[in-house]
């Protein structure tokens, strides 16, 4: 850089202590000014990047060359493009970053400005959901009284006419009470979602809720020829709604159990780590499908014939109440698990 003095030593902090990322590229493509940002929200070295041409970065960041091409063409036309790069830097962080090219002409350089927005679009995703989940508790609680009133009269003369009918017909007539049942539970998740509940925190010893947990669902497990295995561990304590807890592994182990048509074993683990109790479910099913991985938390979203695609966005929602997290993923050897995060103490909240 031709700055001279003290000048230069100003202007040189300044670049390396700019809240943004910058690169300084030549005409020809080669990196010839870094600053510590933007090695930061990379994930490299000075020494990785310095000297190297523009495409090395394209490459390790596997940036699509239609999208380095339509790049190409806007700073042909303007001598300005902007795009968002969802990329893995190099310390194997997921980053949303948006690049800002602009030509220089007089000084025949291209100056880069990189912008991390992950946090703000993450914000603005889970900010929709919970505008999307909001917007669905009021729907829920306006349309349920409606529905349940035709529903309980419906039931009742189901009833009557089960008495009063041949064997064919009472098939029919189970038939209709099994389907206003299933009703009846897609109603209960909606309210579920709508209904501001205080959260009644106490301490909770892990093995224990486990095991109880395991002795209610084993009897239906065995019918569908599968097997909950856990093992024991020393007592560990963590804070938590024990109601809303239990219910979350429940339906955890339920969503194994429909998993796999062939039978086979559920393992539920129990671990401490830090301030935090993991308990994990994994099955033996068909597993997840990948691609769409992050739509799995998302209401309505399912890939159950019958699914109402609300189980896992209340579990997420639960989970954030209770100051946790949930995380889902492939096992190697087939099937899927569930990764329930506690905090060994909670801070007080309400559900949402």
């Amino acid at each position: 850089m031709i700055v001279e003095g003290a000048f230069q030593r100003k202007y040189e902090y300044i670049f390396d202590k700019f809240s943004m990322g910058i690169l300084v590229i030549d005409a020809n493509g080669c990196i010839r000014e870094v600053n510590e940002n933007a090695l930061t929200l990379l994930g490299v070295l000075k020494s990785d990047i310095q000297d190297q041409f523009i495409r090395y970065l394209t490459t390790k960041f596997k940036i699509e060359t239609t999208i380095v091409n339509q790049v190409a063409r806007h700073l042909k036309n303007t001598q300005l493009a902007t795009e968002v790069f969802p990329v893995m830097n190099g310390k194997g962080v997921f980053k949303s970053l948006k690049i800002t090219i602009h030509w220089m002409i007089t000084d025949q350089m291209y100056f880069i400005l990189i912008e991390d927005l992950t946090e703000q679009l993450s914000l603005k995703e889970r900010l929709a959901q919970s505008e999307s989940l909001n917007n669905l508790g009021q729907l829920a609680a306006s349309i349920a009284h409606e529905i349940r009133n035709p529903m309980t009269s419906l039931k009742g003369f189901a009833q009557l006419m089960e008495t009063e009918t041949s064997d064919r017909g009472t098939r029919y007539i189970r038939i209709i009470e099994q389907e206003l049942d299933r009703i009846d539970k897609i109603l209960n998740e909606f309210l579920t979602l709508s209904k501001p509940k205080p959260l009644n925190i106490e301490v909770i010893e892990a093995n224990e809720l486990i095991q109880c947990i395991i002795d209610f669902m084993s009897p239906q497990a065995l019918l569908t020829g599968v097997i909950i295995d856990f093992d024991h561990k020393e007592p560990i304590y963590f804070e938590a709604d024990r109601l809303l807890t239990k219910q979350l592994l429940i339906n955890s182990i339920k969503n194994a159990l429909e998993a796999m048509h062939d039978g086979g074993t559920i393992c539920v683990s129990l671990s401490k780590r830090d301030n935090e109790v993991l308990i994990s479910v994994q099955d033996q099913g068909t597993g997840l499908d990948l691609e769409n991985l992050p739509m799995y938390f998302e209401a309505f979203y399912t890939t159950k014939e019958n699914g109402t695609g609300l189980g896992l966005a209340h579990a997420a929602q639960v989970m954030k109440d209770l100051n946790g997290r949930i995380e889902i993923d492939n096992n190697l050897s087939g099937g899927a698990s569930f990764y329930y995060y506690f905090p060994i103490k909670h801070r007080s909240c309400v559900l949402t």
